[in-house]
């Protein structure tokens, strides 16, 4: 579903009526740049959601929870996370896995420990089409994994660093997968950079005369 908004007003309105419709366990993923709107759809959410108050970005702090709604709104913003280890140290988890809704800003840097299905929301500006217009798609998606043989490559559109050092260590021989590798596509591909990724990993591979198998 793609939503196309003109103004602030609108996009804090698509927002409430999201979480005015979400329930027990949904993960929202919030994607797009500095300034685009997060913060707005975000308090269209938490209003939705019957969250009164102020609610900011927790850009510091990872992780703000809001207990007042008809669903606790658990809000992370990962943009100054530096390793994902740091997610366990704020107990994720119970987050994830609980009877609350999660959003999360920037979740490409966490896609690693993302559930299997979550709710992707991705903000877009066209400045051609004016300062406030925003381009917003909203996907139920299964996170992109790819699987080599018993080693996984989770990627995102935030994770290239992340399939530098893979390939670095499949050229230095210190990553060793299975002769036969099989390439498991679930149903949603997050970005084309991560294609992009994949591919040279894939390309990697077979150069080194791996068999890749998809299915």
């Amino acid at each position: 579903m793609v939503i196309e908004t003109r103004k602030p007003e609108e996009t804090y309105e698509l927002g409430r009526k999201m979480g005015g419709e979400a329930g027990p366990g949904q993960i929202v993923c919030l994607s797009g740049d500095l300034g685009v709107g997060k913060t707005v759809f975000t308090q269209g959410f938490a209003a939705g959601l019957g969250i009164e108050g102020p609610v900011n970005s927790p850009t510091f702090t990872i992780l703000q929870q809001y207990e007042d709604g008809r669903l606790p709104l658990y809000h992370f913003d990962v943009y100054r996370i530096g390793d994902v280890s740091e997610m366990d140290e704020i107990g994720y988890e119970d987050c994830f896995f609980g009877d609350g809704v999660c959003l999360i800003e920037w979740p490409g840097l966490i896609e690693e420990i993302l559930p299997e299905k979550v709710t992707w929301v991705t903000i877009e500006k066209d400045l051609e089409k004016g300062f406030d217009y925003r381009r917003i798609s909203v996907e139920n998606v299964m996170v992109n994994h790819r699987v080599y043989g018993h080693m996984e490559a989770p990627l995102g559109i935030h994770s290239r660093r992340k399939a530098a050092a893979f390939i670095e260590d499949i050229k230095s021989g210190k990553s060793s997968p299975l002769k036969n590798i099989t390439s498991n596509y679930h149903y949603h591909t997050v970005s084309a950079e991560s294609e992009e990724i994949l591919d040279e990993i894939e390309e990697m591979l077979r150069a080194k005369g791996f068999l890749i198998e998809a299915v």
